[in-house]
């Protein structure tokens, strides 16, 4: 194999098969010295029988393979597909996206049997596997622009005064903390998605977060006007249109409509009650259906303003400020207690009235006043909308007034969260079972899988850099919080590395895609942005991925094949990174996404070789290391690759230059 800076390449099996065993023989066979193992589905990943795992590390550390995993953490649902791994817990229902405790409870299960099948490859293997995961959404939430990015900074630099603003709100939503909020001195500090054109935002709501503008993000129409929309207010003196004055505008709308629905809900219950008054002495039979009709409105208003006051109380609780509100808990539970009393009512006044309904001789009203000045209901509901009820209302308004907390935020920044709770439940869970499996205790320090984590699209949750190490650096500390509970294995953790913090900087880390990042060019970034993100990414990179994008898509072309400037700055930036032990670099070309790869080439292939062929790009690629056309007849050069494509054609469907043994068929151009 050709070397990248003195390290030779490895390479990625075909996920699209089950059988891994025979992919990685056949890698083995062809010379590489590190290969990725990796299955489409998680539910490939379960039908792999243990003992073919077993014989994968055997075979591996036989053959002195540096093995690692790349795992899929799938989601379910009609806006999923199958080939995009998750990690933050995220469930689709219909046309709507949510991020709800199911979801996250079934993914950090996926993961726990991730990291089992990682530490018993790693009993065999003898050393810490390291698996690759996706960080993503799927949904392509996030939309850039290079052009208004810089604008907006430079106008935040000479606007100080809403440069100010911003860190504010940013700290208002909780997006921030005070400690954060000191740190940023300038444009270039605040968070990556504050510079999106359209980014997901999420609202709070029983059982989780529910991405509340999905049609707006895949609009490509609605992106574009509101491009031109925030181009031209860019030059005015006010600027109130960034991602941040949005989602705090619809905060405050989300609490002015609370208070005014739940002020609305009261001023109807006093309504009711009057009514109720009005029929209360019964003065003529058919008064009673009149006086169930009220009596179920006045429950229905209750309903109304109980389940407000429910949402409520559900916002703060998940904010810890439950203790700041006592009148307001004092005028909940005077309601839950009032619809209790007055549904047993109703059912009681309905009895009566049916009884009436089906006797000649009944005194209705009789029995109707009877049962209500021995039920005291309406004494109580009088007293809820004046006196001391009032008084109490008017209390818990003004507690919940004070204690409003932000429930819409950024898909950013609520999707790592959760990805940063479903690592350390699925890292509890797999520490779980250790303390159950004795030859996983004794030797955990050396088998604890290395949890790599890759950003995909520039549209997914953490594909900035300062995001993804955001992620990183929690997903470190939560790793830590959770061996604080397992004091036995901590301390052959801390025997072994010295301290846990040295263990969570080795475990946790990120492995680099330069296709991936190099994708951004769609959105009009440059070579130095994106160098300068890798530079950035350097101190957390473990694992590395290289092939070849083209016309800003994932087309995983092999390396060398465009001659691209990006691909090739990338890779010289790393040089110093590559002389390192323990980085893997893996050549994902083809595979998967050779059905990409020939789409891309079409009938053009030819240009795109005799291109690329009088160069030598530091001798990386199969392609460069020949000298003649016809060296493409070679297997070898087709080892990275399937013998299928995603659409189930051949790989015989390539041109007969390319390698296809069929006749040749005329391919139209792309």
């Amino acid at each position: 194999m050709e070397e990248v800076f003195g390290r030779k390449q490895g390479t990625s099996t075909n996920i699209s098969l089950i059988n891994q065993l025979k992919e990685l023989e056949n890698k083995i066979r062809l010379g590489y010295p590190a290969v990725e193992i990796g299955v489409a589905t998680f539910g490939q990943w379960e039908a792999i029988p243990k003992v073919i795992w077993e014989d994968i590390a055997r075979k591996a550390r036989i053959n002195k393979i540096d093995l690692s995993l790349h795992a899929p953490v799938s989601v379910e649902g009609q806006l999923s597909t199958a080939q995009f791994p998750i990690i933050s817990g995220i469930e689709f229902k219909g046309q709507a996206a949510l991020i709800s405790e199911s979801s996250k409870k079934k993914v950090s299960q996926e993961l726990k049997e991730i990291l089992d099948t990682a530490a018993n490859l790693g009993k065999i293997y003898g050393e810490n596997i390291k698996v690759t995961m996706h960080v993503t959404s799927g949904l392509g939430e996030t939309i850039w622009s290079k052009e208004y990015e810089d604008h907006l900074k430079d106008y935040l630099r000479k606007n100080n005064e809403k440069f100010e603003d911003l860190k504010k709100k940013l700290l208002d939503l909780g997006i921030i903390n005070k400690e954060e909020y000191q740190k940023i001195k300038d444009p270039e500090d605040l968070p990556s998605w504050v510079y999106a054109v359209s980014s997901g935002i999420t609202i709070e709501v029983p059982g989780g977060h529910a991405l509340i503008n999905i049609e707006d993000i895949r609009d490509r129409r609605y992106i574009t006007q509101r491009l031109e929309s925030l181009r031209e207010k860019l030059g005015t003196e006010k600027f109130e249109e960034t991602i941040v004055d949005r989602i705090y505008n619809l905060n405050e709308d989300y609490w002015n409509k609370f208070f005014i629905d739940i002020n609305r809900a009261f001023y109807l219950i006093t309504k009711d009650v009057t009514n109720i008054e009005k029929t209360f002495p019964l003065k003529q039979d058919y008064q009673a259906g009149e006086f169930l009709t009220y009596l179920k409105s006045l429950k229905d208003k209750l309903n109304i303003l109980s389940n407000s006051i429910d949402t409520y109380l559900y916002h703060v609780k998940e904010k810890g400020k439950i203790d700041n509100i006592k009148h307001t808990l004092e005028l909940y539970n005077k309601i839950n207690d009032l619809k209790s009393k007055i549904e047993n009512f109703e059912k009681n006044l309905f009895n009566l009235y049916e009884k009436y309904k089906s006797l000649t001789d009944y005194d209705l009203r009789k029995e109707f006043r009877n049962l209500l000045n021995e039920s005291k209901v309406l004494e109580e509901v009088r007293d809820l909308v004046s006196g001391n009820g009032r008084i109490v209302f008017n209390l818990a308004l003004e507690e919940m007034n004070k204690n409003k907390v932000p429930v819409i935020k950024p898909f950013q920044e609520v999707a790592l969260s959760s990805a940063v709770d479903v690592v350390k439940r699925g890292i509890e869970a797999f520490l779980e079972d250790v303390k159950k499996d004795k030859e996983k205790f004794e030797r955990i320090e050396e088998i604890f899988p290395k949890l790599l984590f890759e950003h995909i699209y520039p549209e997914d949750i953490g594909s900035r850099p300062d995001m993804l190490i955001k992620f990183i650096d929690k997903s470190r500390k939560a790793l830590i919080e959770t061996l604080e509970k397992y004091p036995e294995i901590k301390e052959k953790i801390i025997k072994k590395y010295g301290n846990l913090e040295k263990f969570s900087d080795e475990i946790i880390g990120v492995t680099l895609d330069i296709a991936h990042l190099k994708l951004f060019e769609r959105y009009g970034y440059s070579k130095e942005d994106i160098l300068q993100w890798e530079r950035k990414l350097k101190p957390y990179i473990k694992h590395i991925h290289v092939s070849e994008s083209k016309g800003g898509m994932d087309t995983h072309i092999p390396l060398g094949m465009e001659g691209d400037e990006i691909i090739k700055a990338e890779i010289e930036e790393l040089k110093d990174l590559l002389a390192k032990e323990g980085i893997s670099v893996i050549h994902e070309a083809g595979g998967w996404y050779t059905g990409r790869f020939y789409e891309e080439l079409g009938s053009e292939y030819s240009y795109f070789i005799y291109k690329t062929l009088p160069y030598n790009l530091y001798s990386i690629s199969d392609i460069y290391s020949q000298s003649f056309l016809p060296t493409y007849y070679e297997n070898i050069y087709f080892s990275g690759m399937p013998t299928v494509f995603d659409y189930t054609t051949g790989f015989l469907a390539l041109p007969l230059d390319l390698g296809s043994r069929r006749e040749r068929q005329e391919q139209s151009s792309y």
